[in-house]
C-alpha cells in the first residue's frame, strides 16, 4: 500500500481477520508436535524409508535449533532425514551432516553427554554457553530461547570464571 502498488480499500475488504504467529523460536514447545506431524507425512511420501522415529538426544538438539526458515525449514529438515536416513531411529551422528549450514561448527553439548556421562551441572554450564553461542554472543536472546533469566547466565559465568563481555 505505501508504494502504491495495491489499494487501501481492498485490504481492507480482505483483511478481514489478522492472525499473529509467533516464530518458531518463540514456541519450542511445538517442536516435538511439528517433528511428529512431518515425520508421520515424510513417511507417507517415502514409503521405502526405513526411518521410524528419533531419538530423545535428537528430539532435544533439534527443539535447540534457532530454526531462522521456522515451520517450512523443520519440515524440509525432516524430510531430508527421512529419504537419507539408513537406520530406524535417527540418532545425533547422523543427524550432524544434515544441519543447516548456519549452525556454525561447535557441536551440540548433548553429543558430548551422548559419549560419556558427564555432570549436569557441567551439562547445564555448557548448553547455555552453546546457546549464546549460537545466538551471537547475545546473551539476552539465549536466556529468552531458554526460557531462563538473564541473570542465571551471568550467576552461571561468574561462578565458572568467565570475564564479563
Amino acid at each position: 500500500m505505501k508504494e502504491g502498488r495495491f489499494r487501501a480499500d481492498v485490504f481492507y475488504r480482505l483483511n478481514v481477520v489478522t492472525l499473529r504467529l509467533p516464530p518458531l523460536r518463540e514456541r519450542r514447545e511445538d517442536i516435538p508436535a511439528l517433528i511428529e506431524h512431518f515425520l508421520g507425512q515424510a513417511k507417507a511420501r517415502n514409503p521405502r524409508s526405513v526411518v521410524q522415529r528419533f531419538s530423545p538426544e535428537t528430539l532435544a538438539a533439534m527443539g535447540a535449533l534457532p530454526w531462522a526458515g521456522n515451520v517450512r525449514e523443520l519440515e524440509n529438515f525432516i524430510q531430508r532425514l527421512v529419504v537419507l536416513g539408513s537406520t530406524e531411529v535417527v540418532d545425533l551422528p547422523q543427524l550432524r551432516p544434515h544441519l543447516p549450514a548456519d549452525t556454525g561448527n561447535e557441536p551440540h553439548p548433548l553429543a558430548a553427554a551422548q559419549r560419556t556421562i558427564i555432570p549436569l551441572r557441567q551439562l547445564e554450564t555448557e548448553y547455555i554457553a552453546w546457546a549464546v553461542s549460537r545466538c551471537g554472543g547475545n546473551k539476552t536472546k539465549a536466556a529468552e530461547l531458554l526460557g531462563i533469566d538473564v541473570s542465571t547466565i551471568h550467576r552461571r559465568e561468574r561462578a565458572e570464571g568467565i570475564p564479563p563481555r
